[in-house]
């Protein structure tokens, strides 16, 4: 009877997943272009990941400013591993000794803001005091962001429009730096749009 019962048992629940129609349904949410940007609350909350983006890379403003500041001394960094930091507080970074790489990945929240920027000026579902609002904060973090790749880079690459993965050109990636007073005219420009 135990082997009837459990062959039973067996073959009943092969049968019940033979085809499992429950799973086959499409995402409620999704953050693709295309259903992103379609109510106020999106984006309060792409406005909200991007001061999380800036608190996030804090420690590299740190690094990159007072330990520079001769503040701590002759030598901040005492006998253990300083991942080549130590040459920070001598101001002495350069192209092959940066002490931070990927320019402390500034560029990343730089894109974001771009498209921050570019689809709250081209949109009509936000109130005026609402997009001048996000775009205020928008220019600020953008400007405070290219003042920290200025001072401590010089001259950097200056993007002013945002890149999506699929509008990628991978042939033609590159892109040349700009002189250090084009990056100081941007932050001015920035500061006053802000």
């Amino acid at each position: 009877m135990k082997k009837i019962f459990t062959y039973l048992l067996a073959g009943l629940s092969l049968l019940s997943f033979s085809r499992c129609d429950s799973l086959d349904i499409e995402p409620t949410s999704s953050l693709a272009g295309t259903a992103y940007w379609k109510n106020p609350d999106q984006f309060t909350a792409f406005n909200t990941g991007l001061h999380a983006l800036l608190r996030e890379k804090s420690y590299n403003f740190f690094l990159l400013g007072e330990p520079r500041a001769d503040i701590y001394g002759d030598n901040p960094i005492g006998g253990e591993a300083s991942q080549g930091m130590e040459r920070l507080p001598f101001n002495t970074i350069n192209k092959e000794n940066v002490g931070i790489s990927n320019y402390g990945d500034m560029y990343k929240i730089i894109n974001q803001i771009n498209q921050m920027i570019a689809k709250t000026t081209e949109t009509t579902i936000l109130t005026e005091a609402t997009q001048n609002y996000y775009l205020g904060e928008a220019y600020g973090m953008r400007a405070y962001l290219y003042f920290h790749l200025l001072r401590s880079w010089g001259d950097v690459v200056l993007y002013l429009d945002y890149t999506e993965g699929q509008n990628l050109d991978l042939s033609n990636i590159t892109k040349g730096v700009s002189p250090a007073t084009e990056v100081m005219e941007q932050i001015n420009k920035d500061i006053q749009a802000s």
